[in-house]
């Protein structure tokens, strides 16, 4: 129990969500040793598909926190590991997901804090426009806030490579070891967001790009007359 009340304080002294703060305070006042060893014994993993998980509060869930201290991890590797990244960037996207927007821009912070250029789309996207933008930006990496098919009750943090390529081994295993190096929120604060010139909108410029690239690999013809029809679909 000793290592389970450690993991509960080190979460209270970190988060600054008041409401993840007070479901994690619950818990542990109410002595739920089942539920609080599901959430905190263990740390959501790291892989080669991101993180993915249930959007609670915990060190085995998707919140604010985790996606801090993986953005400042991220951000870490990148700087390290990726020539000229810095300048060259990273490219954040969102679906429509609960949380997906606020995780996008606690994301930015994150980078901008780190003196790393971000290329920010601020309305919610496809995932394909995520390492479309990376390679033609030439950005040093992407992260795509979305859980694709899971239920609505899960979200993820998917991330790519300069090569515009969802990530592989080492480097899901170096990032990993650089988020636990990168524990310690930096920032909470996106309002910055709006005034930092190293925050970039080139959403509908890319966006524009991705629906010109597609024509081009079509073998169809429009059709005078016929106009697109688009189907959405969405979680309830």
């Amino acid at each position: 129990m000793a290592s389970l009340t450690n993991a509960v304080q080190e979460w209270l002294r970190l988060d600054k969500n008041e409401t993840t703060r007070q479901e994690v305070k619950a818990l542990f006042d109410a002595a739920n040793t089942a539920e609080l060893e599901r959430r905190m014994s263990t740390r959501i993993e790291f892989g080669t598909a991101g993180l993915r998980g249930r959007m609670e509060a915990g060190w085995a869930r998707m919140n604010d926190l985790i996606v801090i201290q993986a953005s400042q991890g991220l951000c870490a590797y990148v700087l390290k590991n990726v020539a000229d990244a810095a300048s060259r960037g990273v490219v954040i996207g969102h679906d429509h997901r609960h949380n997906s927007e606020k995780w996008a821009k606690l994301t930015a912070a994150a980078f901008i804090a780190k003196g790393m250029k971000v290329y920010l789309h601020k309305r919610l996207v496809h995932t394909p426009l995520v390492p479309f933008s990376v390679h033609k930006l030439h950005a040093a990496c992407g992260v795509m806030i979305t859980a694709s098919h899971n239920p609505k009750q899960d979200n993820g943090y998917k991330v790519y490579w300069e090569n515009a390529v969802q990530i592989i081994g080492p480097h899901d295993t170096g990032i990993a070891d650089a988020i636990q190096a990168n524990l310690e929120p930096i920032t909470w604060d996106t309002t910055t967001l709006e005034t930092s010139p190293l925050c970039i909108n080139r959403t509908s410029e890319m966006t524009e790009e991705y629906f010109k690239a597609l024509t081009l690999l079509s073998r169809t013809r429009s059709v005078p007359g016929l106009h697109n029809i688009l189907s959405y679909c969405y979680n309830r």
